[in-house]
């Protein structure tokens, strides 16, 4: 599902103070647009309480804490001893921080240093998941991941799984003349990464590989098992 202008907001108010570097690659089977420079996630702060203060929002009770997915496109990392978080896009890595006030079944986010506000419905079910009704009219269902947060719970980004692969089939297989990466998200959260040569009229598929984002394990077109984890260490 699209992302509404919420989180651009954030992330674009950002961008004007804070830069990030992310892996270079092309993405043909997801392709996106060029942004603008922004902070990664992890270099994120918090806003602080007087922040949310400022804003008219009093601290009242938590969400979860832990790392929750949503809709297998973006993670939100709710903190365990304030409420405040973080969100970050699973295609290129990319977040922003919030505040929130959340009293009963209502709840209301502060982004980052936009100071936009919006509000939302959370039910919260039996099986652990979380449904946000956003105001505007998107509903966004959250997952349990883990009780990690932000600092310690492990993932790659569409962009870095990008990178990994190509590094790991130059590894395999040594340097190829302008050899490209694309990647989509498949319904079942695994990553499929194709790498090809751009031929004008056509593209020349090399080797495609199907992982898990949060391990880089999987397998390639063969069904042989792969691991571009163990290019990052």
């Amino acid at each position: 599902m699209k992302r509404s202008s919420r989180w651009l907001m954030g992330i674009i108010a950002l961008a004007l103070v804070l830069t990030a570097c992310t892996p270079e690659a092309s993405n043909e089977a997801a392709p996106t647009a060029e942004m603008p420079e922004q902070e990664t996630m992890k270099e994120q702060a918090n806003p602080t309480q007087e922040e949310s203060e400022s804003a008219g929002l009093v601290q009242t009770e938590l969400l979860p804490g832990g790392t929750w997915c949503a809709d297998e496109a973006y993670l939100y990392f709710f903190d365990e001893q304030s409420a405040t978080g973080r969100m970050v896009s699973l295609e290129d890595g990319m977040g922003v921080s919030f505040s929130y006030h959340l009293q009963g079944d209502e709840a209301q986010f502060v982004l980052g240093a936009s100071d936009a506000i919006e509000n939302c419905v959370i039910d919260q079910e039996d099986t652990g998941e979380m449904t946000f009704n956003w105001q505007d009219g998107q509903v966004e269902k959250l997952a349990f991941l883990s009780k990690e947060g932000s600092d310690t719970f492990q993932f790659y980004s569409n962009q870095d799984l990008m990178a990994m692969t190509l590094a790991y089939y130059t590894a395999q297989y040594g340097p190829q003349e302008e050899l490209m990466a694309g990647a989509q998200t498949n319904e079942d959260g695994t990553v499929s990464i194709q790498l090809y040569q751009a031929l004008g009229d056509h593209n020349s598929t090399a080797a495609w590989y199907t992982v898990d984002r949060y391990t880089g394990q999987g397998e390639d077109g063969t069904g042989a098992p792969v691991d571009l984890s163990m290019e990052q260490e």
